[in-house]
């Protein structure tokens, strides 16, 4: 399964709260999430090893929704203020990241999603 792709763009400064994505097999059945785990990592390139953001079912990041087949990101305003938007004269206000969203159930990982993360320059 090839991993999907979704651009999102975000504020700095804000709560990043998106609909929950909902998961469905072919069918249009939701997907059970129960016993997994997820992250969802940005990184300022693919290639760097560091996250500028991390979100997981452990810190509270991702919330799985179980036989309902939804996951929930949420990014606090703190975490969100925290992501770097250079501020210098003709700069652009946006800085271009990269994600990847994954599910683990034991040792098999999944990527999900990937794309730009964009994050807006707060005022």
């Amino acid at each position: 399964m090839s991993a999907g792709t979704w651009n999102i763009t975000a504020e700095q400064g804000v709560t990043w709260q998106p609909d929950p994505i909902e998961l469905t097999d072919d069918a249009g059945a939701a997907i059970d999430l129960t016993g997994y785990t997820a992250e969802l990592a940005v990184k300022a390139a693919y290639a760097d090893e560091a996250d500028l953001l991390t979100l997981t079912t452990e810190n509270g990041g991702l919330t799985l929704g179980g036989a309902a087949g939804t996951i929930a990101p949420l990014a606090t305003a703190t975490q969100m203020a925290a992501l770097d938007v250079p501020n210098a004269p003709g700069t652009p206000a946006r800085r271009k990241c990269v994600y990847a969203l994954t599910i683990t159930l034991g040792a098999v990982v999944i990527r999900l999603l990937e794309g730009t993360f964009t994050i807006t320059r707060k005022v």
